[in-house]
C-alpha cells in the first residue's frame, strides 16, 4: 500500500505509514468500515469518502451553566417522603436550615 501523503511504501494491514504518520485508514462515517486513505467509496456500503475528509466531526452541544446568586432560591419539584416524627422536628426552620 503507498502513502497518500509521501508516496513510501507500508506494510500490508498498516493503519498508519512509518514514513510521516500519516493514516492509511479512513473509516466509513455511515457503516465504520476501514477502507484505504486513497479510496473514494466505502468498499462496504458505497458511501463517499470524501466528504468525511478534513472534516472535524460535528461537536455536540453543550449546556452553558448560568450563575446562581447567593440567596437566589429556584423553582423545582421535590418527591417528600415523611420519616416518622421528622416533620415536626423541622417544623418552623427556614427549608435551607432544615437541610443540616
Amino acid at each position: 500500500m503507498h502513502c497518500p501523503s509521501c508516496s513510501s511504501e507500508s506494510k500490508s494491514g498498516a493503519r498508519f505509514c512509518t514514513a510521516c504518520g500519516a493514516a492509511l485508514v479512513l473509516a466509513c462515517a455511515s457503516c465504520g468500515m476501514a477502507n484505504g486513505a486513497d479510496d473514494r467509496f466505502c468498499a462496504g456500503c458505497g458511501s463517499s469518502l470524501s466528504a468525511g475528509r478534513g472534516a472535524a466531526a460535528p461537536k455536540a452541544p453543550t449546556m452553558h451553566r448560568r450563575q446562581v446568586g447567593d440567596g437566589e432560591r429556584k423553582r423545582i419539584t421535590v418527591l417528600f417522603s415523611d420519616l416518622k416524627g421528622s416533620t415536626a422536628s423541622i417544623e418552623g426552620l427556614d427549608p435551607e436550615s432544615a437541610l443540616s
